[in-house]
C-alpha cells in the first residue's frame, strides 16, 4: 500500500492503522504460508552466501599462499647450495664420490613446492570463475527474499487496513 492510498482514508482509520502491530496479525493463513516460503527462501540465500563466502575466503587467502610458497622455494634453493657444498666438502678416502642424498631431499622438498605454487597460479583463474557463479548465485537466491517480503509488507497492509477500517465502522 502507497502512502497515497493510506491518506485517502479517514484519519482515525489512518491512525488505527499505524497502531495495528504485525503480531497482531499473524492468525491469517496466507501470511503464514508467505512467512514459512520466506524461511525457506531465507535459508537457501544463506546457502548460497556461504558458498561465495568460502571461496571468496580462498580468493583473499590465494596471494599470501603464493608469496608463502616462492618464499619456501627461494629457501630450499638456499640449502640445496650449502647441501652439495657440504657434500662435496666431506668427500673422504672412503667414500670418493660426493654424498648428494641430502640435496636429493631438498630436491623433492623442491619439486613439490614448485608444483604446489604452479597449482596456486593456475588456480586464480578457476577461483575467479567460481567466485562470480557463487556471488550470481547468491544474488539470484536473494531475489525471491525480497519478492516474499513485499508479498508480506503488501498483506500486512492490506491485513492492518482491513482491521482498521472495521474498529472504525467503515468495512
Amino acid at each position: 500500500m502507497t502512502d497515497a492510498e493510506l491518506k485517502q482514508q479517514p484519519r482515525s482509520v489512518r491512525e488505527e492503522f499505524e497502531r495495528i502491530k504485525n503480531s497482531e496479525l499473524d492468525h491469517d493463513p496466507q501470511l503464514t504460508a508467505l512467512n514459512a516460503q520466506l524461511i525457506e527462501a531465507r535459508a537457501e540465500l544463506c546457502s548460497a552466501q556461504g558458498s561465495h563466502d568460502e571461496v571468496r575466503g580462498c580468493i583473499q587467502w590465494l596471494p599470501s599462499a603464493i608469496a608463502s610458497a616462492e618464499s619456501k622455494i627461494e629457501e630450499i634453493k638456499g640449502l640445496r647450495v650449502s647441501a652439495i657444498a657440504a657434500a662435496l666438502i666431506a668427500k673422504t678416502e672412503d667414500r670418493p664420490a660426493p654424498d648428494f642424498s641430502a640435496d636429493d631431499e631438498l630436491l623433492a622438498q623442491l619439486k613439490a613446492a614448485e608444483l604446489f605454487l604452479e597449482r596456486l597460479q593456475l588456480s586464480a583463474h578457476g577461483l575467479d570463475q567460481k567466485e562470480k557463479q557463487a556471488r550470481r548465485t547468491a544474488e539470484l537466491a536473494g531475489n525471491p527474499c525480497s519478492a516474499l517480503e513485499e508479498r508480506i509488507n503488501e498483506r500486512c497492509d492490506q491485513l492492518r487496513l482491513a482491521e482498521a477500517r472495521r474498529r472504525h465502522g467503515f468495512a
